[in-house]
């Protein structure tokens, strides 16, 4: 009886003080397991075996306005994105995007050409960039940014499917359709310029040419900024997968240039890819309420700016974050990207998210959501990858 009860009484001990330390030991697993510093070390170390695309940067539209200087050292302090930042973000891949806007559309192909001149110029300029034209391209390095070439902008080619393939010739690997006009293709998103082809109503017969001849270059076909009848028409027409360059969920910000449900749906079916954007009024609605409700253009970025940035703070890199969960709960991990950044030019960006090397904390991000690495490694670029190289195989069967 005594040695039993000195066995209780040893034992109620030694569990009293286990239980604590069990506690304790259980609280620091959780806390190391879910702790920032874990995250960002699962994040450098796939951003150092893996692709992270961004598929729009205006950088080149911006250099036009320091009159095509391309002294990326000198203008630092005055864009978002330069070399060092661009690697603190870990960005691997960037498709530099040459754009034109619709007040010129009589010049567009010379302003264009310009901006793809620009690229050309500070990829041979800089060694840490290389300019890349596959897919392929892609996996060259991890000591180099592959530089891709978008066209912003289907007005770009004057209606020509010979100017098409003279930019594609140059390195352009996708175009847009649209920007914030209508081209003699395709239907925009935006009803900003009335008088440019009016009347275009979704893809016209000879859009859907062109749909096809970039099909057959390989070149990949962009939807963002177009209408959602155009989205859908290219949908049903192209051979190839599409990407959306940069845009969000319209659900979630009611903005023309994003992408609504039914669309997403047959993304899906198509097996293209949407990058999400990081621009406040593609991505937060009250943002967006605030633009249009004050009639924000861009004569008055200054008022939208000074708003955003002191009033709008809960406008962030997490509600980026939210329009790639929709698109994930709605068709699933393979459909979604993140990298239409938008950035170069547009003079704010959602907080969290102001220069491009914050680029690497949407990692971070991702991880405290619970995606696993295997979903990371899609988002931030394997999706993508998997769509330019498809584009691709297309073209080698027409």
């Amino acid at each position: 009886q005594s040695h039993m009860t000195n066995w209780n009484s040893s034992s109620k001990v030694a569990i009293s003080m286990l239980i604590p330390a069990m506690m304790v030991a259980a609280i620091v697993v959780f806390l190391v397991y879910h702790s920032p510093n874990k995250y960002e070390n699962l994040s450098n170390f796939i951003l150092e075996n893996y692709p992270m695309i961004d598929t729009h940067n205006d950088l080149a539209y911006r250099l036009t306005e320091f009159k095509n200087h391309v002294d990326l050292d000198k203008w630092r302090n005055d864009t978002d994105t330069d070399v060092p930042k661009l690697l603190k973000g870990g960005i691997s891949a960037q498709f530099w995007s040459s754009f034109s806007d619709c007040h010129t559309y009589e010049h567009a192909r010379a302003n264009f050409q310009r901006g793809v001149d620009i690229i050309h110029q500070f990829v041979e300029e800089y060694p840490e960039f290389y300019l890349g034209l596959t897919s392929d391209d892609i996996s060259r390095s991890k000591d180099v940014i592959i530089s891709f070439i978008g066209i912003e902008g289907g007005h770009a080619i004057e209606n020509s499917t010979q100017v098409l393939s003279d930019f594609y010739a140059q390195g352009a690997r996708y175009m847009t359709l649209t920007h914030f006009c209508n081209t003699p293709f395709a239907e925009s998103s935006e009803d900003s310029f009335p008088l440019i082809n009016p009347g275009i109503i979704g893809l016209t017969k000879w859009g859907e040419q062109i749909v096809h001849k970039m099909n057959k270059l390989g070149m990949m076909v962009d939807i963002s900024h177009v209408h959602s009848r155009t989205m859908v028409d290219v949908l049903k027409v192209t051979k190839a997968p599409v990407i959306f360059s940069h845009s969000n969920v319209y659900a979630l910000c009611n903005n023309s240039r994003n992408v609504p449900d039914h669309v997403i749906d047959l993304v899906k079916d198509n097996g293209g890819v949407i990058m999400v954007s990081y621009v406040p009024p593609f991505t937060c609605q009250e943002n967006r309420d605030y633009w249009v409700n004050n009639g924000i253009n861009y004569d008055s970025f200054e008022k939208w700016k000074e708003w955003t940035l002191n009033h709008n703070l809960d406008c962030n890199l997490q509600r980026v974050v939210d329009h790639v969960d929709y698109i994930v709960d709605r068709i699933g991990i393979d459909y979604v990207g993140l990298g239409g950044s938008d950035h170069g030019h547009v003079p704010v960006f959602v907080h969290g998210l102001e220069d491009v090397s914050k680029t690497k904390d949407l990692l971070i991000e991702l991880f405290i959501r619970g995606y696993t690495k295997e979903d990371v490694i899609k988002i931030i670029g394997g999706n993508m990858k998997r769509v330019f190289a498809e584009v691709e195989k297309v073209s080698e069967t027409l």
